[in-house]
């Protein structure tokens, strides 16, 4: 019993994500900031569309085996992001280069290079709605 106990003690802490927080910052972010920034910062409101599906498919699933182990930060989530974002850019770019037409990845390749921008923005806003919306049962790390 002792062992199990010591074994726990040594492990990192383990938050539950609220789904419906969790489902609503990931959608909220970028719409919020596609909303405020369209006029204040004359970004294109389409950036939401062609960034939103990337963001969602690769953010989702980064974003809560972070959040299982860490409390929602906006700055190491917007790292976090850049981070991820720069990873898919270099795999795409990677692939763009061995294939025999470049000409079908640089579309893609310009959205996530966009993204190196547009997805740390997202990400704090995603981590400081998810702070907000989240019901307090979740902020404590669970004792398992």
């Amino acid at each position: 019993m002792t062992e199990i106990t010591a074994q726990n003690a040594r492990s990192a802490p383990r938050y539950i994500l609220d789904p419906v927080a969790f489902a609503l910052a990931m959608v909220g972010g970028p719409v919020l900031i596609g909303l405020l920034g369209a006029p204040l910062l004359l970004i294109p409101s389409f950036a939401v569309i062609i960034g939103g599906i990337p963001y969602l498919v690769i953010g989702t699933p980064v974003l809560a085996l972070y959040l299982r182990h860490n409390p929602p930060q906006p700055g190491k989530i917007a790292l976090l992001a850049f981070l991820a974002d720069a990873a898919v850019l270099l795999l795409v770019s990677i692939v763009a280069s061995n294939s025999g037409d470049p000409s079908d990845t640089e579309l893609a390749t310009l959205a996530l290079a966009c993204g190196l921008v547009f997805a740390p923005l997202w990400g704090a806003t995603t981590a400081v709605l998810y702070r907000r919306l989240r019901h307090p049962i979740y902020t404590h790390p669970c004792p398992l």
